[in-house]
């Protein structure tokens, strides 16, 4: 299994893919409809709302800092970028894995 490089979404199949290329190394909700790499805060908003679609219980102060959180320890494109929406406050390690626990 592949994981986006500026997202870590896991991709299983082809349409989880950009432009549903399976060589690609980023997903489709990190791609524009050409295939190029989103902004940093489009995917940072796309994820935000995406968690707070699914999450019960968490308000988005606490979900920005879990895509913080994401983005800037398990995403290799976004690594030494310096994108200002990324520089904010984050949540602990053991906050994300709980959090991630709700997904599964």
């Amino acid at each position: 299994m592949k994981f986006c490089s500026t997202c870590s979404m896991p991709m299983n199949k082809p349409e989880d893919f950009a432009l549903k290329d399976e060589t690609s190394e980023i997903c489709c909700f990190c791609s524009n409809d050409d295939g190029s790499i989103k902004t940093c805060e489009d995917i940072f908003n796309g994820w935000v709302n995406y968690f707070m679609s699914v999450l019960q219980g968490y308000d988005k102060d606490f979900v920005e800092k879990i895509v913080r959180y994401n983005m800037n320890t398990n995403c290799p494109y976004r690594q030494g970028k310096n994108e200002t929406i990324l520089e904010w406050t984050m949540t602990t390690p053991e906050e994300f894995t709980e959090v991630m626990k709700h997904l599964k």
